[in-house]
Formats: structure tokens, sequence, C-alpha cells
């Protein structure tokens, strides 16, 4: 009899860790959903090709999808379980309704402004003088380019309406410009490269300049990884997972020997259509090693740099806030809504 029960209580023990393993993978699954063809998220990249999620237990599914408010939507309706985008698209969900928390930052600040070959470069804000009456390609209405023009208009002593916005997705941008269908883009690496090659575009601004709006400039952080609460109070495990992921993959790709490893790895994973850059891969490879690491090799988000988007968007975006977000201290605001356990 003792022979039988303790053969029978090893078999429950058995089948009790077959059903807490599996639910332990399904519990590691997350989707996680990118911008394809454009190359800001190159920690995720460096944690994908590099193994990291894996060896973190994370099996990681990359949903690409190419603005912020669709990226929103898509979290909202649970067909990510995370979302990224600026800082603004997350306020923008917070004053909606949905309760919702940052895990890691996603790259450094990457806005450029760039426009046609009629266009002459120049000192901020003198440069906006020759934009007004002109039509300004974003990736979609609504998205955090369209907010950045704004802030910059308004900087420079000009009303919102002097642009005419025009939704033209990421690459698709180069086409847009080509067929004259806009004058200036609201631009990001690689796209300020395929314009400024294809269509002989130039560079008019560049957040990484340092000129523009003093709350503009003072933004540390451009994209962020964020998520529903819920989520996180549900199965914390996962979420944690892809924050130590992430910081592994931001120490790897700020070690200067890695540069080309991550170059091949962002190239392998993005899914940039270089064909239309004279060398190729070679050029993106060029630009990400001289430009990007710089720029996107971050993890970090805190409640500090929360607060200073919401200190930027009350004083350049008011008419997109709504209640106590639109006058609410942008501390206060925003003590909580930062993960404790994501990314330092």
């Amino acid at each position: 009899m003792y022979w039988i029960l303790k053969r029978y209580s090893m078999a429950v023990l058995a089948a009790t860790y077959v059903l807490s393993a599996s639910a332990h993978a399904e519990d590691q699954h997350l989707k996680v959903q990118y911008y394809g063809g454009i190359v800001h998220e190159l920690t995720l990249y460096v944690a994908v090709a590099e193994g990291i999620f894996k060896k973190h237990g994370l099996d990681v599914e990359l949903v690409s999808m190419n603005s912020g408010p669709a990226a929103l939507a898509a979290l909202s309706g649970g067909s990510v379980d995370i979302a990224v985008g600026n800082p603004d698209i997350m306020i923008t969900g917070l004053q909606g309704g949905l309760d919702l928390k940052a895990v890691c930052a996603g790259s450094g600040p990457f806005f450029e402004m760039v426009g046609t070959a009629a266009f002459s470069p120049g000192p901020y804000p003198q440069v906006m003088k020759q934009v007004a009456g002109k039509r300004m390609g974003v990736t979609a209405l609504g998205a955090s380019g369209q907010f950045f023009a704004d802030a910059l208009l308004e900087g420079a002593g000009l009303p919102k309406d002097s642009l005419d916005y025009v939704g033209v997705g990421t690459l698709t941008a180069v086409e847009a410009m080509q067929n004259k269908r806009i004058d200036l883009y609201m631009s990001f690496e690689p796209v300020t490269t395929l314009l400024i090659d294809t269509t002989g575009a130039k560079l008019l601004w560049t957040l990484a300049s340092g000129q523009g709006p003093e709350l503009l400039t003072k933004l540390g952080v451009g994209l962020i990884w964020f998520t529903k609460t819920d989520n996180l109070s549900k199965k914390p495990a996962p979420y944690e997972a892809f924050a130590r992921s992430l910081e592994e993959a931001k120490a790897f790709a700020s070690n200067p020997s890695n540069a080309n490893k991550v170059a091949d790895d962002v190239i392998k994973l993005a899914g940039v259509n270089t064909k239309a850059l004279p060398h190729g891969d070679d050029s993106l490879r060029d630009v990400i090693k001289n430009k990007l690491l710089r720029v996107h090799a971050v993890s970090a988000f805190t409640a500090d740099e929360a607060a200073a988007w919401l200190r930027y968007m009350q004083k350049y975006t008011r008419d997109v806030l709504k209640g106590s977000y639109a006058t609410q201290d942008p501390r206060q605001a925003m003590a909580d809504k930062v993960w404790p356990q994501g990314c330092k």
C-alpha cells in the first residue's frame, strides 16, 4: 500500500511539474510591437539576434506597426503585450482612460526635419520661417512627429496652422516627397538618409543639435516601451525578463568592439529596404555605427523623464491634453507611471 501511494504521489508531482512548466512557458511569451523598416529599437534587435531574450527565458514575438497611435490601439485591444512609442503616445492613452506604465526606454531623441532641395538649412528659429504654408509629412496624423513640428512652430512664434500635415507612413515618405505630395518630413534614420540620397532633400533641423524650444531640447528619451498595468500585475515575470534583457542588450551595444555586430543585427532584423541607398547595406551600416549607436543605445526611463515629456506637452501641445493632465504638476501626474521593476 505504501508503495502504491508513493508511486501515486510521484505521478501527481510529475504531472504538476509538467503543468507548471507549460504555464511558465506560456507566461514567458510576449508579443512586442516594433516599427518595421525603422532602426529605432536597436536594443530590441540586439536582444533578439544575440539570444539575450532566450537567455532570460523569454520568447518574444515581434509585431510590426508603423505609428504610435496604431501601437496604442493594438495594446489597448490586446493584439500586443508591449507597445513602443514616444512618451506622449503613452500620455495620450493615460488621459484616454488606459492604465499604463512605462517599462524601459527604447531610444534617445531622434527627430529631424528634412525638406526638399528648395529649402535652405539654417539655425533655429530662423529656419522655420520658410516652412510656413508648406506640407509636412508625418508618420500618421496625431503622431509624435506632428507634436514636435507644432512645438517648433510655436517656439519660433508661428501659429500651428502654418503647416498642412500629411500622414505618409515611414519609408513611404520617400515616394511622397518624390511625387511632391509633401515638401517636408519630420524624419528619423534611415528615412533621413534615404530622402537625402534619393530626392536631393536637405537636413534642416535635428533635435540632437540642441536647437529648438528649451523644453523640447531637454528631452533625453525618444521612445519608450510601455504596457497595461494589469499585465504587470497578473504576470510580472516576462516583463522583468524583458527589462533585464534590454539592459544587457544596451551594455552589449555600448561596447565599441561590438559596433560591427550590432550593425549586422539591426540590418538582419529591422527590415530596412536599402536598395535605394547608393551603397546599400554599407550605407546603412555606416549610419548605424556613426550616428545611431550614440542615440539608440539606451534602456533606462525615469519618472523625471516622464514628467519632462508632460511638461513639454503642457507648453507646446496643450490642445491634445485633457483633464488633470493639462493642469496637474508633471511630477505628481507621472510619479507612478514608470514600473519600478523596469529598466534602470
